[in-house]
């Protein structure tokens, strides 16, 4: 379609197609751009013929789009209304009373930590925030495995006494 000819369709039925459209969708300014997708496709178009009438033309692909846009619709109905979609969306973020006692849990872990004697300490956040073994403790810090586990086995003991609410895993 030569450009003259699109800006005389569009001045001339703008209004029309934008009134016809508004009584087939939800609102106004789907309306709106119904209509104007409705233009876009009509002067993209290359038919094998000539239109022979461009307003009818123009109202079908107009329709079309409407009947697409409900099809739509019905298959995802919140994204007409963003307020709902949003309202559905759930807040990954933890509630704030998980946030107060968790603060509350690290607080007291590590005051029990901080009261451990030096060697038990020492050896509980080798394994705990390094992950090494008991045989790779005892030789980092030159004592046996038997005496690694037994500081392990109290420094957790102390830990579980001041924090009743955790278990022995979430020490490990």
């Amino acid at each position: 379609m030569r450009v003259e000819d699109f800006n005389a369709l569009f001045r001339r039925y703008a209004k029309d197609l934008t009134r016809f459209l508004q009584r087939r969708v939800t609102s106004p300014d789907l309306a709106a751009d119904i209509a104007q997708e409705a233009f876009l496709r009509v002067m993209q178009a290359k038919p094998r013929a000539p239109i022979a009438d461009p307003r009818a033309y123009l109202f079908r692909t107009a329709a079309n789009l409407a009947v697409n846009q409900r099809r739509h619709q019905r298959v995802l109905p919140m994204a007409a209304n963003p307020e709902v979609e949003l309202a559905l969306v759930a807040d990954r973020a933890p509630l704030q009373d998980r946030i107060f006692d968790g603060r509350a849990q690290l607080t007291a872990l590590t005051q029990a930590i901080a009261e451990l004697p030096p060697r038990q300490r020492e050896a509980f956040r080798l394994h705990a925030l390094h992950h090494l073994s008991p045989p790779e403790i005892a030789e980092r810090l030159g004592i046996s495995r038997n005496m690694v586990e037994r500081h392990l086995r109290l420094a957790i003991a102390r830990c579980l006494e001041r924090m009743p609410d955790l278990g022995q895993d979430d020490l490990q």
